[in-house]
């Protein structure tokens, strides 16, 4: 990729985003004034006045803002002090001085059912923040070619190694920017995505389909696990919109405990429901061995979100015991 020569000062004030798409794409310079948020893309009320990033209160030069998918409505947005490309997203990088924050951006469900865009994580270092930690627009849906962003993040985290006294950092970004767009890059992207029609679950009147499907087996009972997007036994959970775990005891399968995840939820959340709030049931699966079909009917209330399961999943089994379906 051929790097122009920055003047610093210009920089300064305005920053350059590496390109991506293909390699050898030039990077737009970021802009500044109100957001151009199309009619029914993601919208907030965002900042609009010209963009400031800054680090403990000194300026920070951004070279890199590149924003990408998971799958589904999440999207990461990385900013770098270092010139990236796409295909570098993900990977460990220890490159002297560089500073590298990933930001998530996701429609934030609130108990009401309405939704507003908003940055739910942020993570520098070692160190990651949730919940509604500032308002975001998009200037369209999409995670291809060049995409405005209007946000505002104040960020204070502890950042230090295991060991060693934490130290305080402050990044404030407030303002408009431009990013270049990399393409659906899933978490998981090499993992088989595993659509379950036939179970679906309503999060605080939001409908969502499970594209992921586990189920853990224990002395004392079961654990099944449904996501937005792809997962397996042996890969995460990251990267989904949300996330149902149904904590079971039994045999017979009985509904102990429920808990929610995901990027648009802001925070996880879990409750201990009543016995007679789901019923459940554990079936051999028509995929053959290493599957089960579990069945979970019912409705409760997680810290304020109604979540209604209705359905057959076709878990893969994680760490099967004897005498399991």
């Amino acid at each position: 990729m051929t790097r122009r020569s920055i003047n610093l000062v210009t920089l300064l004030a305005t920053m350059a985003v590496a390109g991506c798409g293909d390699n050898n794409a030039t990077a737009p310079a970021a802009t500044t004034g109100a957001s151009t948020a199309a009619t029914g893309a993601p919208a907030a009320h965002a900042a609009t006045h010209p963009l400031t990033v800054t680090l403990d209160g000194k300026p920070v030069l951004l070279r890199s803002a590149l924003l990408r998918s998971f799958g589904g409505r999440t999207r990461m947005l990385t900013l770098s002090t270092a010139s990236m490309l796409c295909t570098e997203l993900g990977a460990s990088r220890e490159h002297g001085n560089e500073k590298t924050l990933n930001v998530t951006l996701a429609p934030l469900l609130g108990e009401n059912g309405k939704e507003h865009w908003a940055i739910t994580s942020a993570r520098y270092e070692r160190t990651t923040r949730r919940g509604d930690l500032g308002p975001v627009a998009l200037s369209n849906n999409t995670v291809e070619g060049v995409i405005d962003i209007d946000l505002t993040l104040d960020l204070v985290t502890q950042v230090g190694l295991p060991g060693q006294t934490p130290i305080q950092r402050h990044w404030l970004i407030a303002g408009k920017l431009r990013a270049q767009g990399c393409g659906e890059r899933g978490v998981n992207a090499d993992t088989k995505i595993r659509e379950q029609p036939n179970m679906q679950w309503t999060l605080a009147g939001k409908r969502f389909s499970a594209r992921g499907a586990t189920i853990s087996y224990k002395p004392e009972g079961a654990i099944l696990r449904l996501s937005t997007e792809p997962h397996s036994c042996a890969t995460s959970l990251s990267g989904s919109d949300a996330v149902v775990t149904v904590h079971m005891q039994g045999p017979p399968p009985q509904v102990t405990k429920i808990a929610l995840s995901g990027a648009v939820l802001g925070r996880d959340r879990s409750a201990m429901v009543a016995a007679d709030a789901f019923s459940a049931r554990l079936d051999k699966s028509p995929s053959g061995k290493g599957f089960s079909n579990v069945t979970v009917q019912g409705a409760a209330n997680v810290l304020g979100l109604k979540l209604i399961l209705e359905g057959v999943a076709d878990a893969q089994v994680c760490h099967p015991a004897k005498k399991r379906p």
